[in-house]
């Protein structure tokens, strides 16, 4: 049976907090133009009436952040923007981002994905911060991400502690995080792909050219749109 993705979100209006997180580091110059773009043509269709007329995302907010490897780029490992509902700062944030730094593999998107964890959340109906979540009856929580490298196997825990890959998958299901992940195969990937929520569009292996296979991804903005809307639909309808 297909999912009617449309019908969804005709029954419940589509309001979700959408983050871009991308690995900014030196090995993604040769892709990092194509991703920025492909994000803003995607974002700027986000409201716009399909075919039948429908708009299917409505009343969305962006968020645009990066991540590089937090043992080597000090305090440049992770940089952060603030939720938007306009196109043209979202368009803002794209074009300030660049590509360096990273040492060698592997990178801290571990440590990136806890970070979205643990962002406070808006009460039901009110007007939440720029910095952190609408409340979960308000909006879905979407994360997309793009690399082409490996990561850590652990992370730092906000107690300071290193977490692992399930209690990585622990904090995103209690945040309800839905994960659209564009990422090299790797074993650490596939453990991370047995997380409900997380879909996860392989680019490649790390010796086949990730790079060329997000170049070749990203061509297709409408590919990237309907894998955010169907996304956020299923979000929506459980």
């Amino acid at each position: 049976m297909s999912f009617d993705v449309a019908g969804s979100l005709n029954k419940k209006k589509a309001t979700p907090d959408i983050v871009f997180l991308l690995n900014a580091t030196g090995s993604m110059r040769g892709c990092f133009q194509a991703v920025t773009q492909c994000i803003a043509a995607v974002v700027d269709a986000l409201g716009k009436p399909d075919a039948y007329g429908r708009v299917l995302i409505e009343d969305w907010r962006v968020r645009v952040l990066t991540y590089r490897d937090r043992l080597t780029d000090g305090s440049c490992w992770f940089i952060d923007n603030p939720f938007t509902g306009d196109i043209t700062e979202v368009k803002s944030q794209l074009a300030a981002l660049e590509a360096k730094g990273g040492g060698d593999e592997p990178e801290s998107l571990l440590d990136a994905m806890y970070t979205l964890t643990q962002w406070s959340a808006a009460e039901k109906g009110v007007t939440p911060s720029p910095s952190g979540w609408r409340h979960l009856h308000d909006a879905a929580r979407v994360v997309v991400i793009f690399t082409d490298a490996s990561c850590h196997p652990s992370f730092k825990t906000a107690a300071g502690s290193d977490g692992s890959v399930d209690d990585l998958i622990l904090a995103c299901q209690a945040s309800k995080l839905r994960v659209l992940l564009h990422a090299p195969e790797t074993p650490l990937y596939g453990d991370l792909a047995a997380m409900n929520g997380l879909e996860w569009e392989p680019m490649g292996s790390l010796i086949d050219n990730p790079v060329q296979a997000l170049n070749d991804y990203t061509r297709n903005t409408e590919a990237l749109r309907l894998a955010l809307v169907g996304l956020v639909a299923r979000n929506i309808a459980i």
